[in-house]
């Protein structure tokens, strides 16, 4: 239905099964479904789902990942789209992933440590590799969040974004108290400089 009432492309985001169902049968039959229903990109999550046992938080990490089931898919179907997902912390990782796949999706450990893929245009897609600064990409956010704040948008929902800039940084657990203080005074001009001496480079 959704692919016939657009011509964007329809996407599915789906866990490799749920509850006591885990199995590779299953998983590709729900593909060739879809797939037949006009989908193209499939992003798979290599774990299963455990909605009657596990809170949301504890569905990302405990169930195991199977890797090699997505890997199975994009042999089976190696005209579609797959992109893996679930566990990935690395840009080694990832190009690891991209030998036996289309597409790597990185959540949480982008979120936490967002420095992370600072190079993966240059790494993954051979462009040339910039010189990218904490310090000038906090105030280019703040720049953006200081816009926002006057489209009415919430400040402190826009600040813990930067949390993890600091990750790994000498001062990064007073980075993280500023940016509170900054939240506590609706005030980012005041603090933007104290932000960015908190930052190593």
């Amino acid at each position: 239905a959704m692919a016939n009432s657009t011509r964007l492309p329809v996407t599915i985001k789906t866990r490799i099964g749920y509850n006591e169902v885990e199995n590779f049968e299953f998983l590709k039959s729900f593909i060739q479904t879809t797939k037949d229903a006009g989908s193209k990109k499939f992003i798979i999550h290599a774990r299963k789902a455990l909605l009657k046992k596990l809170s949301p938080k504890e569905n990302l990490n405990i169930p195991p990942l199977k890797y090699d089931y997505v890997y199975r898919l994009k042999k089976d179907f190696p005209h579609l789209n797959i992109i893996i997902n679930g566990g990935i912390k690395s840009m080694d990782e990832s190009s690891e992933h991209l030998k036996h796949v289309d597409g790597v999706m990185i959540g949480r450990a982008a979120y936490e440590n967002p420095f992370l893929v600072k190079d993966v245009d240059h790494d993954i897609f051979g462009m040339e590799k910039e010189l990218k600064s904490k310090k000038i990409i906090l105030n280019k956010y703040l720049d953006y969040v200081e816009e926002k704040l006057d489209q009415g948008h919430d400040l402190s929902r826009m600040m813990k974004h930067l949390f993890g800039l600091s990750r790994g940084d000498k001062f990064a657990k007073t980075f993280r108290i500023k940016i509170l203080e900054v939240i506590k005074n609706k005030d980012i001009k005041n603090f933007r400089q104290d932000l960015e001496d908190l930052l190593i480079y």
